[in-house]
């Protein structure tokens, strides 16, 4: 009888492990998020361009360089894009970048100088991470200037041209004249939404994104929040949860979800999907919004842990410095609130006993708590 328990102890056992198997995506690609996936190919393209003298290169790896930079509070690892930045610039105490099989060595202070346009920008957009006053290098401004009076007939030019005059704010006639028309692609009508000044073309520059890739996920978070605007939650929902069918590790639409959860009035809901976030490494913008989804809540310690990651990852950035401040006010007056009148604040309440709840959660708040705790290093 011993060697059929046996048996099926090994039988078991293997069926847990094929259920865990089939728990992650069989796809390698759907187990990275979208702006992770996106950051892989502009970098990849970055040093492609980079090692070359030519303009044409350069102004290409400026671009690419703005775009990169532009991902930093949408990617799981911000510090990454801080390293490249500052090793294309030559600083020699840049810490040493993450080694990724599918990306290109990264330049370093032994290979060959990048073009002086490149470097400038790289120190440019370092100094914009850090909160520093810094203008346009000049050596971008000339770029610019003599590649667009050329007016290049090159699509990749041109789509480099309005991502830089973009990036810094450049308003030059003679980059007047390209538009998403001619480039015709989910980035340019994307870029052209950004950009516009009136709402209905900011609309239908979206759903031009859109229909060239319904996955484009910029544009499906910004018609999705339109949509949530609008009091279309449904409509809201179903794009989003189609979105995150095929990128499943993408924790910007989740978040969203959550916050559709809450305005709903399903904190249950929305605290199980925030609770599961709150385990990850998530990034700046996600780790921003997950705490004002928690300030909503009443959550205010959870929130302001949040806040303050965010912070941390970003320093000199505005709005999580607000976010973290609004944070640490509300539960500054909610302790002294609770001294001067001897009425417990919302927080002690929650923490006494599952018998107390709130009318907006049907479940043992303690319970919810218990599951969404998690450490965080706060310094």
């Amino acid at each position: 009888m011993a060697l059929p328990r046996k048996r099926r102890l090994l039988l078991l056992c293997a069926s847990f492990l094929l259920c865990d198997q089939l728990s992650f995506p069989t796809n390698p690609a759907a187990s990275k998020s979208w702006f992770d996936q996106h950051l892989a190919k502009k970098t990849q393209a970055l040093y492609e361009h980079i090692r070359s003298s030519n303009e044409p290169d350069a102004l290409i790896s400026v671009a690419l360089l703005d775009e990169v930079c532009d991902l930093r509070d949408k990617v799981s690892d911000p510090y990454a894009i801080d390293s490249t930045l500052a090793r294309i610039a030559n600083d020699p105490a840049a810490p040493a970048a993450v080694t990724n099989p599918a990306v290109p060595a990264p330049i370093t202070t032994n290979d060959p100088a990048a073009p002086t346009a490149v470097r400038e920008e790289a120190t440019y957009l370092g100094a914009r991470v850090r909160g520093a006053p810094v203008e346009t290098p000049q050596s971008v401004n000339a770029l610019i200037v003599r590649t667009a009076s050329e007016k290049p007939s090159e699509l990749e030019l041109q789509n480099a041209i309005s991502v830089i005059t973009s990036v810094h704010g450049l308003e030059m006639h003679a980059v007047a004249e390209h538009t998403a028309e001619g480039n015709n692609s989910p980035e340019a009508w994307y870029r052209e939404s950004k950009n516009a000044t009136d709402e209905y073309r900011r609309l239908q520059t979206l759903r031009k994104t859109l229909q060239l890739n319904r996955d484009y996920l910029p544009a499906v978070i910004d018609m999705a929040k339109r949509y949530s605007a609008q009091g279309q939650i449904t409509r809201a929902r179903n794009m989003l949860s189609a979105t995150l069918e095929r990128y499943p590790a993408e924790p910007s639409l989740r978040v969203l979800l959550a916050e559709l959860d809450i305005n709903q009035g399903h904190a249950s809901a929305a605290l199980e999907i925030m609770s599961q976030l709150r385990s990850r490494i998530l990034p700046v913008a996600v780790t921003r919004q997950l705490a004002d989804d928690y300030a909503q809540l009443r959550f205010v310690h959870e929130a302001q842990e949040l806040a303050h990651t965010a912070l941390q990852l970003h320093p000199s950035g505005i709005e999580e410095r607000e976010l973290a401040l609004r944070l640490d006010l509300q539960a500054g007056d909610a302790t002294l609130n609770s001294k001067q009148t001897g009425v417990r604040s919302p927080e002690e309440a929650r923490s006494e006993s599952s018998a107390i709840t709130i009318s907006y959660v049907s479940a043992d708040v303690n319970l919810l708590r218990r599951r969404m705790r998690q450490p965080c290093d706060v310094r």
